[in-house]
């Protein structure tokens, strides 16, 4: 990384911090200025926006990041991100400072990182929540408050063997109550396993009117959710002829605005 980089402007820092996939997508159209605006982002948020980047730029990002650097990104970000970046670097390279990262966040980016880029595995998401079906239906909405995950991800639902059975429905356990059982509230579903190749997972997306596929490991024990989003085809990726990066962070930043007035009013009329 080059020394004393200017910083970013706060606006963007603000929405790259909620909206890392589109804070992305707009730097990647700046073409050249791409990179002066990665480095100018602080280290809380770079991570998560790289991952989201074209491979070319996150390339370049990375191959001028240093070590240092890139073991405390592997070792603070989410497991989910530090999947995601080191599926992106050089195997050679990660392994010189494997020894200098938390051993289980090493053992699950070696298990990670060992699946093919054709195969499920190489783009589930790892933030997920399970629960055991013997819980209560106060226990699952715990769990769902507790971990931060995509927006409207399924709550896993888990045997007493940590088997996946299905996921929670949560028009039944509305109905069922926060004294019901989690078992009462259950959609069987059939997942995929994180060995399978991307054309069954196209295959089980056009099959169900669904967003998300549960991922398990041989054993049927989940490990992640898939959301067609991740697909290699589904990925957005900025085109030569998108629109200039300026047009681009306009937009985003427009939507960031409304939301910081939004909370202000909200503030405003509260008692």
């Amino acid at each position: 990384m080059t020394d004393g980089p200017a910083p970013a402007s706060r606006l963007l820092v603000s929405y790259a911090r909620r909206h890392p996939a589109e804070a992305a997508l707009a730097i990647a159209g700046g073409g050249a200025a791409a990179q002066t605006l990665l480095d100018g982002l602080p280290d809380a948020v770079l991570p998560d926006v790289a991952v989201h980047l074209p491979q070319g730029i996150a390339t370049e990002l990375l191959d001028r990041t240093a070590d240092d650097t890139l073991v405390r990104w592997f070792s603070e970000a989410s497991l989910d991100t530090a999947i995601r970046l080191a599926r992106r670097i050089d195997p050679s390279r990660r392994a010189g400072f494997a020894d200098r990262l938390p051993a289980r966040r090493q053992r699950d980016l070696d298990r990670f990182c060992s699946y093919s880029d054709r195969s499920v595995g190489a783009y589930v998401d790892t933030s997920f929540s399970e629960v055991s079906d013997a819980r209560s239906v106060a226990d699952a909405v715990q769990e769902l408050g507790s971990r931060e995950t995509r927006d409207r991800a399924p709550l896993l639902v888990v045997n007493e063997e940590g088997i996946l059975i299905g996921w929670l429905d949560t028009q039944q356990a509305l109905l069922c109550g926060p004294a019901g059982l989690v078992r009462d509230c259950v959609v069987p579903v059939r997942p995929v396993t994180a060995n399978a190749n991307l054309h069954t997972a196209m295959l089980e997306f056009a099959a169900r009117n669904e967003p998300w596929l549960p991922v398990v490991d041989a054993d049927a024990r989940p490990i992640g959710l898939l959301h067609r989003s991740r697909l290699p085809h589904a990925s957005p990726q900025p085109s030569a002829g998108g629109p200039a990066l300026f047009v681009t962070l306009a937009a985003v930043m427009s939507a960031l605005l409304a939301e910081s007035l939004a909370l202000v009013m909200g503030e405003e009329r509260s008692p």
